[in-house]
């Protein structure tokens, strides 16, 4: 029997690029979205649900018959969130309980969401962070990450649903918001787009794990068929990269002089070095990394610029 699946946020960066590769893997699936369904997702068959993710009804509606869930609930942007606390709990934690609630209505068994490994853990000492460093996040979005992790753990205890944290370092390729703060990568490509600055803070040389989507959306479909005990694991590159590194990167993909950079004093939130240690979902479910930096900065370019270049899809 084919698997049914529902993605919560399914018409946002992430849940694209899930239900485009769980398609191609010949899952059955609910999308779930406040938005129409996108037009990139045309040619994917999935039933679509245009509803509320805090309507518990609608959601529990939603779960009816599922095998799992996905839930890509994402909170405000980290910045947004030190800024307005409650938006991001309203976003972020209270989104992902309603989820957690409606399977537990419905009997759904698998609960999978995506935490946040560049916030959760802070100001590490251990690097690269493994699973098993301590989480001291250092700002409101990592805070409301961490805090659904903990209902869940407890939701598998209470009520056996197998839960798993994906704990996702900076994504970044085609498809992603280039305005609104949804990622560094972005960011910079909207700066040199428009014309604007981009601002760096600090001296440029914090160090940042960045993780192409296509490998993301295929951690998901690990976690699908995971039947081990781990709840949550790392998935990124495992190599850091500067800022002011990926500053030049983006620069050499646009052809050279795009960007104007704007330096500005550091920030309390920004940690100095985050990059995740992925030997544990290596060992558990066989997910590595396959697209490197420089050919998923090369994809995401293409992509901004009207081109329709993907890479491999990978395992």
């Amino acid at each position: 029997m084919t698997e049914r699946v529902l993605v919560i946020g399914a018409g946002g960066f992430l849940g694209k690029a899930v239900c485009a590769r769980l398609s191609e893997l010949g899952y059955r699936l609910t999308g779930l979205s406040r938005s129409p369904k996108p037009e990139s997702l045309g040619n994917i068959d999935l039933d679509w649900i245009q509803a509320d993710a805090a309507d518990l009804k609608a959601v529990a509606r939603a779960c009816h018959a599922q095998s799992a869930v996905i839930c890509l609930a994402s909170g405000a942007s980290p910045a947004r969130a030190d800024a307005e606390p409650y938006i991001d709990f309203t976003s972020g934690p209270a989104l992902a309980l309603v989820a957690l609630e409606a399977c537990r209505m419905q009997s759904v068994n698998r609960f999978i969401f995506a935490s946040s490994g560049g916030t959760i853990y802070g100001k590490a000492s251990q690097v690269p962070t493994n699973e098993n460093y301590q989480p001291r996040p250092e700002g409101i979005y990592g805070l409301g990450k961490l805090t659904i992790e903990h209902y869940m753990e407890l939701f598998q205890k209470l009520y056996g649903i197998k839960c798993v944290s994906l704990r996702i370092a900076n994504p970044f390729g085609p498809g992603q918001k280039t305005a609104g703060g949804q990622g560094v990568i972005a960011y910079a490509l909207n700066s040199a787009m428009s014309g604007e600055p981009f601002n760096i803070f600090g001296d440029g040389e914090h160090i940042r794990d960045f993780v192409y989507i296509t490998d993301v959306a295929n951690a998901f479909h690990e976690c699908l068929k995971y039947d081990g005990n781990v709840p949550a694991f790392n998935v990124g590159s495992g190599v850091g990269v500067s800022i002011n590194a990926i500053v030049k990167m983006i620069d050499r993909c646009l052809g050279g002089g795009s960007l104007q950079i704007n330096r500005l004093p550091p920030r309390a939130v920004d940690v100095p070095v985050s990059l995740l240690d992925t030997q544990l979902i290596l060992s558990e479910t066989g997910w590595r990394p396959l697209v490197n930096i420089e050919d998923g900065l090369k994809a995401t370019v293409e992509y901004v610029r009207g081109g329709t270049k993907r890479l491999d899809k990978g395992g």
